[in-house]
């Protein structure tokens, strides 16, 4: 996904804890060419961090927050129109304020080792990059 975001691309995470949202922020960061001096953390008491990459990364953790109201008074909303992608934990507590081309991704535990990642999306360029990274994934992986 990292290989793949364009400025502006808004990935919402969601799942139960443990189930790898911030794992899966990790990986984005790679494909984003994050250096591997700046370790991507879950910003669950800071509610924002920011990586540099070839796009920046933006990376919220709604967790504390109440609801989009806490979300608004901290101006977060302003960072999806800044120019990196911005990756979203534990979006539902926002979710009527989220841009509409976002991609939301529900991980959902399966075993000790293994998640499974429900997709949707209204975004037609969202569409066509699930396909391309699904058409990579080896089948049974």
């Amino acid at each position: 996904m990292g290989r793949r975001a364009s400025s502006g691309d808004v990935l919402c995470l969601d799942g139960d804890l443990g189930a790898g949202k911030t794992t899966l922020t990790q990986a984005i960061a790679r494909g984003l060419d994050v250096p591997d001096e700046y370790y991507v953390t879950s910003p669950s008491f800071t509610i924002f961090h920011e990586y540099p990459g070839k796009i920046p990364l933006y990376h919220m953790d709604l967790y504390r927050l109440t609801g989009s109201d806490d979300f608004l008074e901290m101006g977060l909303d302003e960072i999806f129109y800044m120019s990196g992608i911005t990756v979203v934990e534990w979006a539902a507590k926002a979710d009527d304020i989220l841009p509409e081309n976002r991609l939301s991704i529900f991980l959902e535990t399966v075993g000790p080792q293994e998640r499974r990642a429900h997709c949707s999306t209204l975004d037609p360029e969202w569409q066509r990059k699930i396909k391309e990274i699904a058409a990579e994934i080896p089948c049974g992986e």
